[in-house]
């Protein structure tokens, strides 16, 4: 897997880093051509001459010096990019027997010390720390569906909000079945206040009734 190249340009006037081996380092200057930098490297880093090596920040970008369509003539200054204190881990190139790369680094617990080039490099699971990598998506992927729970969970909660405020009350606090408590309320005190008139009342009401009919 190659990372796309997106930063800067480093300034040629400035040297580089690379790590490998035991916390080793070993300092650079890439104002010259990609070719003499990597048999540089291959000899002060004690690379075989048959190693494919390829260097990577500390972020897992790839610098891609590898690579067959790069110009063996261009500048290594142009080629690399701008990374934080100008280091660089270098790694081995290698296939499997599926024909997949490898990227193998030959710094000592590169995985443990820059856990983040586990999710940009293809390392084998034999390397140390490599098997972080797993742990680290799954990881990952708890969080995503955590934040996405929570999202959807606070959706809903605006929705349930926005609908009870377009529903009509009678009053604050209202349920549906007010109305018809306050009709049967209603009717119960005019039948107690009927039933608290005096007998004499009520007979003297109906003859009065009674005479206006006969009239």
């Amino acid at each position: 897997m190659t990372s796309a190249v997106q930063s800067a340009p480093i300034s040629p006037t400035s040297f580089i880093r690379v790590m490998y081996g035991e916390g080793k380092v070993e300092f650079f200057n890439p104002d010259c051509r990609v070719k003499i930098l990597v048999e540089n490297i291959r000899t002060r880093c004690a690379m075989e001459t048959g190693d494919v090596i390829e260097l990577a920040d500390t972020q897992g970008t790839l610098q891609n010096l590898s690579d067959a369509h790069l110009q063996w003539n261009a500048s290594a200054s142009v080629v690399l990019t701008q990374c934080d204190r100008g280091e660089y881990i270098l790694l081995k190139i290698r296939y499997d027997t599926e024909g997949k790369v490898q990227h193998i680094p030959v710094l000592k617990k590169a995985c443990l010390q820059y856990p983040t080039i586990l999710d940009h490099l293809e390392i084998p699971a034999w390397v140390e720390g490599a098997n972080q990598k797993s742990s680290t998506r799954k990881l990952n992927k708890l969080r995503h569906a955590t934040k996405l729970t929570m999202s959807m969970l606070a959706r809903e909660r605006a929705r349930t909000s926005s609908a009870s405020k377009k529903t009509p009350r009678a009053r604050s606090g209202s349920s549906p079945h007010d109305a018809v408590n306050d009709k049967t309320l209603t009717d119960k005190r005019a039948m107690s206040r009927s039933s608290s008139i005096p007998a004499e009342v009520k007979a003297a009401r109906r003859s009065g009734k009674g005479k206006k009919h006969g009239a």
